[in-house]
């Protein structure tokens, strides 16, 4: 379902959830990027996520998430069916990027976008360590501290992490 950029509010996805919830379709996808729905919306989605096991894509790009919104998520990536995670364009931080690699391995998850989320180096370093991907070298460190792209796929397990000239690349 795209609802992408539709004005969608937290009354309007309180909706769309009990219809999601009560509903007999087999909805796969669920596509709430560029709405204003906040922590608040992420923590109703996610809320309903731990129940629904068809929903395998999630992307909430550009919604005023926080920390708290990238907590919320990682709280049930472990019970639920998503294999994507789009997050872009959210400010979450170290912490909340922290918090959703410290819950991948126990998810389904095989990519998350976490491009221009103000990651930094170190939630990079969090997001390399906690998920077992290749790591950002301290030469890249030095040259380019705040990383403004993180793209984590599974299986094939690697990360590809860059800023605007930033020249790691993972091996082949």
């Amino acid at each position: 379902m795209d609802l992408r950029d539709n004005d969608l509010t937290i009354d309007g996805l309180v909706h769309l959830m009990k219809i999601v919830k009560t509903s007999d379709a087999s909805l796969r996808v669920l596509d709430v990027s560029f709405n204003p729905i906040g922590d608040d919306g992420m923590s109703l989605i996610s809320s309903e996520l731990q129940y629904n096991n068809i929903l395998t894509e999630l992307r909430v790009e550009r919604c005023s998430l926080s920390v708290k919104g990238a907590i919320c998520i990682s709280e049930v990536l472990g019970k639920c069916s998503l294999q994507v995670l789009a997050t872009a364009g959210n400010n979450i931080g170290d912490d909340g990027i922290t918090a959703i690699a410290e819950a991948l391995s126990n998810s389904q998850i095989n990519e998350l976008n976490v491009e221009t989320c103000g990651i930094t180096l170190t939630g990079a370093k969090s997001l390399a360590a906690l998920a077992s991907i290749v790591m950002v070298t301290e030469e890249s460190q030095k040259d380019h501290p705040t990383i403004t792209d993180a793209k984590y796929v599974r299986p094939s397990t690697f990360v590809f992490l860059k800023a605007a000239l930033l020249r790691h690349r993972p091996p082949c």
